[in-house]
């Protein structure tokens, strides 16, 4: 009997101690434990984003992507990392909207042709708006002031699956022609230029012009064979690809120096990068806020480098002769005055669209134009 005692007890004890093994085993290995793992394996691991740059690699723009890897690498202490490509290797000028939604990259720059085909809202970074800063550094920042104050046109995005990281000004746009720079609206008819996107297009074409939509490694060749008389474009522009060789009269609009070549007349245009809304989503606020400040510090890197790439496209105009026309003071005004059209056709679309937003984005534009003129 006295055994047969022992024996019960001898099992209940053993069972008590298993199950208590079985608890300490539950709390240090079970879920809690594969949490603690999983985070570590969190904490440790990399992101690498892809980003999608359209144009050739030595351009300014493409330092910018190439700045803004550099940066995010260091503000995420080697946790997100990018890797790039270049000059259409996998996304060209006209995949680079599209392809980014899908998801086939992380991350890409789009144009300002780009922006206007896919969105109504977002066109207001094209609409003309005259009396810029010439500092394209200066303008880069407004315009990132802008998506910051109207969220709204980071929602248009959002619908595309997109969300916007960074803007980045482009210098102030002129006119540049193989010959017979305009020097009034009249001479801008029958011309045939390369407009830059849409909305801007709108705006020659109601001068009278004809316009059309190159891939930027077609500005060269469209140039010399007369596809095209001319571009709508930036002196950096001029510069990068090659243009002063065949480009050899200038209309410039407002007031510009040597230093600033590419004046604050009549209108800019942005492009920007946009990121995939599932990749953004999938980011923790801090991270968020790293690729963020990442792709502004890139852009303004890209502004700084245009900045010296218009200076050599003017300086070389002029060192080749070239015509070179300055529209300025009353002179001028005709050519503000025109932009209105464009301006009140992008606020009734925007509205058809049902962005109820659109008067009072461009309100905060020209609010922000004007605080910046002196910045």
């Amino acid at each position: 009997m006295n055994k047969k005692r022992v024996l019960i007890i001898g099992l209940i004890l053993i069972l008590t101690v298993s199950m208590a093994f079985a608890g300490c085993g539950s709390s240090d290995s079970g879920s809690d434990g594969d949490s603690n793992t999983d985070g570590d394996k969190a904490a440790g691991e990399t992101i690498t984003l892809k980003v999608n740059n359209f144009m050739p690699q030595e351009v300014p723009p493409s330092l910018g992507t190439a700045k803004a890897g550099e940066v995010l690498a260091e503000l995420s202490g080697g946790t997100i990392k990018t890797e790039e490509y270049y000059n259409g290797t996998l996304l060209g000028f006209n995949d680079s909207w599209q392809g980014t939604g899908d998801g086939g990259v992380d991350i890409a720059i789009m144009a300002i042709a780009t922006i206007d085909q896919n969105t109504v809202l977002n066109n207001v970074f094209s609409t003309p708006v005259a009396g810029l800063n010439t500092d394209q550094v200066k303008t880069t920042q407004m315009f990132n002031e802008l998506i910051d104050k109207e969220p709204t046109l980071n929602e248009e995005l959002e619908t595309k699956n997109l969300h916007w990281l960074s803007l980045q000004a482009m210098p102030n746009l002129n006119i540049h022609v193989t010959k017979d720079a305009p020097k009034t609206i009249a001479d801008v008819k029958g011309k045939k230029i390369e407009g830059l996107g849409a909305v801007s297009s709108k705006y020659w074409e109601k001068l009278g012009a004809t316009t059309v939509s190159l891939d930027p490694g077609d500005y060269f060749t469209s140039c010399k064979n007369g596809v095209v008389d001319g571009m709508f474009a930036h002196w950096a522009c001029v510069n990068d690809y090659g243009l002063n060789d065949v480009l050899h009269a200038h209309t410039t609009f407002g007031e510009y120096t040597d230093e600033y070549p590419s004046g604050n007349g009549i209108s800019t245009g942005c492009m920007g990068y946009a990121m995939n809304l599932d990749k953004w989503n999938s980011l923790s606020a801090e991270q968020q806020g790293w690729v963020t400040e990442a792709f502004r510090q890139g852009a303004l890197y890209s502004a700084e480098l245009d900045t010296t790439s218009a200076q050599e496209g003017y300086s070389k105009a002029v060192a080749n002769g070239d015509e070179i026309v300055n529209i300025k003071g009353d002179d001028l005004a005709p050519w503000i005055d025109a932009m209105q059209g464009v301006v009140d056709e992008w606020i009734v679309a925007s509205e058809g669209a049902g962005f109820t937003t659109a008067t009072q984005i461009r309100g905060t534009l020209l609010d922000l134009v004007e605080e910046y003129k002196t910045k």
